[in-house]
């Protein structure tokens, strides 16, 4: 890398062109890289696929797999015996996952 001071002993021609050389190369890495801007990597708080996933659980009564978001089938019901609750089985078909829910009524 030159420095200014080893500038002084370039002739005046090769001084120039090392100028224009530098400046092409920051103009250069500048396009390329760009700034680090945060705002627009910070998250703000829940997105719209949250607020959808949010709004269907509650609206439709539906049973959702809690890890891929897919509608799960119920499976089994076992019925309200003496003090035990009625309790539901369901299972998604997508990755297997099955949950079950006590029914108090």
């Amino acid at each position: 890398m030159i420095r200014a001071a080893d500038k002084m002993f370039l002739p005046a021609p090769a001084s120039r062109i090392w100028d224009h050389a530098w400046s092409l190369w920051r103009a250069l890495m500048a396009a390329i890289s760009g700034r680090y801007r945060p705002e627009l990597h910070y998250m703000r708080g829940p997105g719209p696929k949250w607020r959808e996933k949010q709004i269907r659980a509650e609206d439709d009564g539906q049973t959702y797999c809690p890890s891929c978001n897919v509608a799960m089938v119920l499976e089994r019901v076992a019925p309200k015996l003496g003090p035990l609750p009625e309790l539901r089985t369901y299972k998604c078909l997508k990755c297997g996952n099955v949950v079950s829910y006590e029914i108090e009524r």
